[in-house]
């Protein structure tokens, strides 16, 4: 059984136990880790130093996580992209222009942030935070708020989608001018409208969620100044109890976690 001193040493480096993975599966992911040669995931990739200093606003500095600087394999719009292997063993890849400190409108350090923050969850599968998180402490208010809108990538290729098919409308309509179905074809246009601003209602109601449960837990985690940290080890439905729930319900929810979840000794083990 891994001891508190053990557990709080691999929350501090980032390696975090995932929401249903139990002690031996994460132990047998210590192991492949440090028997991994960064080199071994993606061949022909030159990996760099780690550059990143976000110590105090993960709770952990995860400086094993490979960086390599290429253009190989990412898409025209992508500054950067998570590579996750197998055993949930990350890497980040950064496009070459953020070598100088800056690509584009975006800073390097604010793009490695970003992808750093999705490596950390790379054992969880809890799609509905994950990309608010991500985004939380970016620059620009602008990115913080809309960044998040798609948290999928089927959600954005939905509304590209969308676009597509009320173009194509809008260039046929001119063959329906003297049709008593022109108006509706003409409404059909305004579907992305709608796909966009139901987004954007779940986000505004998400983004409050998550500032109520960082709330909750500067009342449970009294000596740990910044909650973030925490928010960034829980799952999509324990934010949503975090918000919703007394602190009592949620103190009673911890401690009925802690026998059979490594994670939770390991948040309690660092930030108890």
């Amino acid at each position: 059984m891994l001891g508190k001193e053990k557990l709080k040493e691999l929350g501090e480096a980032g390696i975090i136990a995932g929401p249903d993975e139990s002690e031996e599966a994460f132990v047998k992911r210590l192991y492949i880790l440090k028997k991994t040669a960064p080199s071994q995931l993606l061949k022909g990739y030159t990996i760099h130093p780690w550059e990143g200093d976000f110590e105090k606003l993960l709770g952990a500095r995860p400086d094993w996580i490979p960086l390599t600087y290429s253009n190989r394999k990412l898409l025209p719009w992508q500054g950067a992209v998570l590579w996750v292997f197998d055993h949930k063993i990350p890497l980040i890849q950064l496009r070459k222009g953020f070598k100088k400190g800056k690509f584009l409108l975006y800073s390097c350090e604010e793009v490695l942030l970003h992808e750093t923050i999705h490596a950390l969850r790379a054992s969880f599968e809890e799609p509905k935070y994950e990309e608010i998180l991500a985004y939380a402490h970016s620059k620009s208010k602008w990115r913080r708020f809309l960044g998040p809108l798609f948290r999928k990538p089927s959600h954005a290729l939905f509304f590209i989608s969308l676009i597509f098919i009320c173009l194509l409308i809008q260039g046929s309509s001119l063959l329906f001018l003297d049709s008593p179905f022109l108006p509706y074809l003409q409404f059909l246009s305004l579907v992305p409208c709608v796909d966009l601003a139901l987004r954007g209602a779940t986000l505004v109601k998400d983004r409050r969620l998550l500032k109520k449960t960082l709330e909750k837990i500067s009342q449970l985690f009294p000596k740990q100044a910044n909650p973030f940290p925490v928010a960034l080890r829980l799952k999509d439905s324990e934010i949503q109890k975090f918000a919703t729930d007394s602190v009592e319900q949620v103190l009673t929810y911890i401690e009925e976690q802690v026998p059979r979840s490594v994670r939770w000794r390991q948040i309690l083990a660092q930030f108890g």
